[in-house]
Order: C-alpha cells, then sequence, then structure tokens
C-alpha cells in the first residue's frame, strides 16, 4: 500500500516527537523545529503535501527486502529528511541521494541518529509565556 504524502509528512512529524520526547531532550528541538517551519507556510496543506512527497524512501535495497524488521529505521530516515527538507531548505535532489545513502546497505541506526543530532542545532526553542 502507498503512503499518501500527507500520511508520510505526519508519521516522520510523530518520529521526531517520539525521539524527543523518549531519547533525547535535544531532539525535541528538531520536532519543534518543524512546527516552527510548518507555521511560516502560507498553504500548509500544501506544503505537507510537497515535503511529503519529497520524504518517500527508495522501494529497493536492504531495506525493501527486510521491511518488517526495519521499519523503525525507515521511520527514523524519514524523520531527519523531514528535518531536512523543511528546516535546512534541502533539494529533491539532495534528500533523495540521502536517502540512497543511508537506505542502500545495512541500516545504521547511529548515522541517523547522529546526523539528527547535528542538524538541529539552529532551532532556537522560544520560552513559554507565563
Amino acid at each position: 500500500m502507498v503512503k499518501s504524502n500527507e500520511l508520510r509528512f505526519y508519521e516522520a512529524l510523530e518520529t521526531l516527537l517520539f525521539l524527543g520526547s523518549t531519547d533525547n531532550a535535544d531532539l525535541y528541538k528538531a520536532y519543534h523545529g518543524v512546527l516552527q517551519w510548518l507555521d511560516h507556510q502560507g498553504n500548509r496543506h500544501q506544503a505537507i503535501e510537497v515535503i511529503g512527497e519529497r520524504i518517500a524512501l527508495p522501494g529497493y535495497g536492504y531495506l525493501a527486502d527486510e521491511a518488517v524488521l526495519n521499519t523503525e529505521y525507515r521511520k527514523r530516515v524519514q524523520a531527519l529528511l523531514l528535518l531536512l527538507a523543511t528546516r535546512h531548505k534541502k533539494s529533491s535532489a539532495e534528500l533523495e541521494q540521502i536517502s540512497r545513502r543511508l537506505c542502500s546497505g545495512e541500516p545504521r541506526m547511529d548515522i541517523v541518529m547522529a546526523e539528527l543530532a547535528v542538524n538541529n542545532g539552529d532551532i532556537e526553542m522560544s520560552l513559554p509565556c507565563h
């Protein structure tokens, strides 16, 4: 079953929230950063559709053969692509190159997590109003 672009976007966003709330509080900045980006879009629905399409993963190689075993890895790669597409304005070609690199061999969760951590440094967390 092919996922809709909107569903793919929201799954990646949900993964960022999960990672930020369970694995590393700094990763919450990535989730917050995507929300900040989304708040600045004139047409949120169109922005979600476009980004959802851009973060689709290739359906070949190791991950296609072992899809059931690598669901969490795929989710984290898509979360990274979401962060890169929104906060770092990576092009479709750049995102495709990154997804091919991360999905063509054995899953390397450590690399994906390190790239998520490195790419959230420019996000400023706003302070809550009291």
